[in-house]
């Protein structure tokens, strides 16, 4: 151990002299000498931890023979440190979890003890020795009673045992009398103490400027006068005379010191006759609305209720028999029972308790004599909660057998084995569960105690590679009561090989791995185009204990190998491990690409195109940095994961014999690298780097007829744009001439943008979609945004004409033509008497409708009507119907022909 002689004596007096006292330290690092600087050191060296707990071991053998007064604390420590090491927990993980549930634990324990407390204000000797029980440190105690609303403070004030003065009674008469609750309420008035004042450290008003409006702000020779001259002009009255004798009780105490003497007394006696249900808050609530500081006032409370203790010795026993008894620790409450009167109602109440646990005791003996346990174990603790401290009847309890838990399973979880079960039906008492691991058969079997939870499962992470063991489960009751066991069936750990690597080359397939020390052997099975499940479904290869080389394998051929380690059971029979399987494509290496080129496409932004390898497929990645590795370099499937993200499309083989992929590629520089893929082998090409210009932002367009007019923001420093137009639902027109709709591209740069006013182009009709994208000059030439696409609705534009027609021309004929193939809504024919033309079919009335249908390019459809005869003007016009009037124009003829 590397200590020296001043670090090897306070060792031995801060744990071995305590643990004389209070017992072997459960901190396992406080036990074994392990501070926080050496602790550091030994989590990364778990040889040196071993060696310092068995040095530290060894020092307490050699120190049984010196320190006779240690003896029985060496022991126990050597004792302790066996059982530690019989259970492999000599750990640097084992002793952090053990601190770590200490931690817990009492960190919990202290929650519960502050949770329970009836105080705002707690000293610190009292919180030392609160705490020293529960092992948590003083810093978070009191953390956790400041979040509890609990102040601590260094001391609680002293109080005074009795009045400075012999005259008190009669001071507190002529105080009634005068109508008021406190001296110095004479002698400033309630209003004044109202604003503040404190007590502790001699009397005080606190104020704006911490002074009376006077002058004085103590109870100083000076304030006496002045309250004397102020009482001596009022009325003669009781109160008058009753003041005048409080302030000569004042004037004759003497000095100021007596006075504040007498005004803490008169706090203290006032607290201390308030009723002790009262919360310290409550008990001081009224002093503080007459103005006392308020720490000050909580402090006073919570020293008087600790002075007052054991001041009355029956008052104290009844309260301790209640609180007792709301324990349910009935011996106790009994014991404390003694200073009560005889005639005490709390002796009827004990008697009544007792009573009841000796019928409850017996009718256990009755159950336990007919071998009904569970009942017995019933009754036992039905008398347990009732007389909690009762240690025969916790121990009686502990004695019955409880039943036996119900199907125990056992599973392996990578290097440890998880145990589970189901609960014991028993439920009166404490039930746990005591789990034993089995190995070996026979005489040469062993079985160690894992653990014991009162949960329903347990790892077990100490378990012997390559052994197999088996686990049996016990309910316990009380820590006694042993219940039969339940087994689980054999489970064994069996660890697969490591570092496991496969490579496939042209004809040959090879391996290496790292196996198990405890594995006898390792077995390789080989199946193609899915793994194999086991012995018999595969070929089995001859491996070489580390290793494979497999030269019966086609090119071209998908195969699985499952590599697997084998072990042997106490029994001489051979386990083996579940496998790991890899995949494997032997077959000539890969062909890298060297003529990939990125150019800007129609609608995607880019278009990728190479010249396809002979064998194998190609995929692009696509990553924001050059590629590390240069072009022809075999690379693995995690090494390119790392590079960017794949292109998920599959490439078109043009006319030229090149394969294309269009690539949509953000703003900013790319660099595209191929990889060609041929089985497991995957071969790196020469990429390209290509810039991407910024997209355009707020695309906007309207529509004017057979136009469409487009606006957009330009990005940054961007000077040229393409616009693109395509039909958004291609039709062929009616006259069978197979002509499609407008489609068409411009490249227009920011200026014209600008004094344009934007961008317009005849479209047709039709709907349409408009892409903007915007052009940057590049090392490599240009390059694109991706484009920014905006949907036109298709607009029919109609004409219609109004003739006269009859002998005497009443008669109107309302022809409609359409100037490109379009389908025509229905349309009314609407006569509108007045001067106003009509701007809606709603206006008039409607004389004829011309049905909905197709039209092509310069058809015409016509309808005949007659106009009702008016005597004012009137109108005859055309109004589309129908739920989508927008996609619709009538272009109107002239006022002469619309106006009758």
């Amino acid at each position: 151990m590397p200590w020296d002689g001043q670090a090897r004596r306070r060792y031995e007096e801060e744990v071995l002299a305590a643990a004389r006292v209070n017992g072997v330290p459960d901190d396992l690092f406080t036990r074994y000498g392990i501070d926080a600087r050496l602790e550091q050191r030994l989590r990364a060296s778990p040889e040196e931890f071993t060696d310092h707990v068995t040095g530290m071991c060894a020092y307490w053998r050699g120190l049984q023979g010196k320190r006779r007064a240690l003896r029985r604390v060496l022991v126990d420590l050597v004792a302790a440190h066996g059982r530690l090491d019989r259970e492999g927990a000599l750990t640097h993980a084992h002793f952090q979890r053990v601190r770590r549930e200490a931690v817990e634990r009492a960190r919990r324990e202290w929650a519960d003890i502050a949770g329970s407390l009836t105080t705002a204000v707690l000293d610190r000797d009292t919180l030392r020795s609160m705490t020293g029980s529960v092992g948590i440190t003083e810093t978070e105690a009191e953390r956790t009673l400041t979040d509890r609303g609990v102040r601590v403070v260094d001391h609680l004030p002293e109080l005074p045992a009795a009045p400075p003065i012999r005259t008190f009674r009669t001071l507190r008469d002529n105080l009634r009398t005068r109508g008021v609750a406190f001296s110095p309420m004479v002698v400033f008035g309630e209003e004044r103490l109202a604003r503040g004042f404190t007590v502790l450290d001699g009397f005080r008003l606190k104020g704006d400027d911490g002074r009376d409006p006077g002058g004085e702000s103590t109870l100083s020779d000076a304030a006496l006068t002045a309250a004397a001259r102020r009482v001596q002009v009022e009325a003669l009255t009781d109160g008058k005379s009753a003041a005048e004798n409080v302030l000569s009780i004042l004037r004759a105490g003497g000095d100021s010191s007596v006075r504040d003497a007498l005004v803490l007394w008169e706090v203290v006696s006032d607290l201390r006759d308030r009723p002790a249900a009262l919360t310290e808050t409550g008990m001081v609530r009224h002093w503080v609305r007459r103005g006392l500081d308020e720490h000050e006032a909580l402090l006073l409370a919570a020293a008087v209720r600790r002075s007052d203790t054991g001041a009355d010795p029956a008052a104290h026993a009844e309260q301790d028999v209640r609180a007792l008894l709301a324990d349910h620790q009935l011996r106790q409450a009994q014991a404390a029972a003694v200073d009560l009167p005889g005639d005490h109602e709390f002796h009827a109440r004990l008697r009544e308790r007792a009573d009841r646990v000796e019928e409850l005791t017996a009718e256990a003996e009755r159950h336990l004599r007919s071998d009904e346990r569970e009942e017995a174990a019933r009754a036992l603790a039905a008398a347990v909660d009732i007389a909690a401290d009762d240690d025969v009847l916790a121990a009686r309890l502990g004695e019955v057998e409880p039943l036996p838990p119900r199907g125990a399973a056992a599973r392996v979880d990578g290097h440890h084995v998880v145990v589970s079960w189901q609960p014991s039906p028993s439920l009166a008492g404490s039930v746990t569960y005591r789990v034993a691991r089995r190995t070996g058969r026979g005489g040469s079997a062993r079985e160690v105690v894992v653990g014991e939870v009162s949960g329903t499962g347990l790892t077990d992470d100490g378990i012997p590679v390559g052994s197999e063991a088996r686990y049996t489960v016990v309910a316990v009751r009380g820590g006694r009561g042993v219940s039969t066991a339940v087994s689980t069936p054999a489970v064994m750990i069996t660890p697969e090989v490591a570092n496991l690597r496969v490579h496939a080359g042209e004809r040959v397939v090879t391996a290496s791995w790292r196996p198990p020390a405890e594995a006898v052997r390792v077995e390789v099975l080989r199946a193609e185009g899915a793994p194999p499940r086991g012995l018999g479904d595969g070929v089995l290869v001859e491996t070489e204990g580390d290793g494979f080389r497999d030269g019966s394998v086609r090119a071209d051929v998908e195969y699985y190998y499952r590599v697997r380690a084998v072990y042997l059971t106490s029994n001489g029979q051979a386990r083996g491990s579940t496998g790991l399987v890899r995949r494997a494509c032997p077959g000539p290496r890969p062909v890298p690409v060297g003529d990939l080129e990125v150019a800007p496409g129609e609608g995607t932004g880019f278009v990728a195109s190479w010249t396809p390898p002979p064998r194998g497929r190609v995929v692009l990645r696509v990553g924001p940095r050059r590629p590390a590795w240069p072009p022809g370099q075999e690379v693995g499937a995690d090494q390119l994961a790392g590079f960017g993200h794949e292109v998920l499309a599959e490439p078109e083989t043009g006319s030229d014999g090149r394969a294309r992929l269009p690539v949509v590629l953000g703003a900013g520089a790319h660099h595209v690298l191929p990889v060609t893929v041929v089985g497991d082998h995957t071969a790196v090409g020469e990429h390209v780097r290509i810039t991407a210009a910024p997209p355009v932002r707020d695309l906007r367009a309207e529509r004017f007829d057979t136009s469409v007019r487009v606006g957009w923001t330009w990005p940054g420093e961007a000077t040229t744009a393409v616009v693109t137009w395509r039909p958004d639902t291609p039709r062929v027109d009616d006259d069978a001439r197979g002509r499609a709709e407008t489609a068409g591209e411009l490249r227009l740069s920011r200026r014209q943008y600008a004094s344009e006013g934007g961008f317009e182009a005849r479209v047709g009709p039709g709907a349409v979609r408009v892409s903007v994208r915007i052009v940057v000059p590049s090392g490599t030439g240009e390059s694109v945004s991706a484009p920014v696409t905006v949907a036109v609705p298709g607009r029919a534009v109609l004409d219609y004409h109004v003739a006269s027609a009859g002998l005497l021309g009443r008669d109107r004929v309302v022809s409609v033509t359409a100037e490109h193939a379009c389908d025509m809504p229905e349309i009314a024919v609407v006569h509108a008497p007045g001067p106003v033309q009509p701007h809606s079919a709603e206006q008039g009335s409607v004389l004829a409708t011309l049905p909905s249908g197709r039209l092509a390019a310069g058809e015409s459809v016509s309808v005949r009507v007659r106009p009702p005869k008016t005597s004012g003007p009137a109108w005859l016009m055309c109004f589309p119907l129908g739920a989508d009037v927008r996609s619709v124009r009538l272009r109107q003829p002239s006022v002469k022909e619309l106006r009758l």
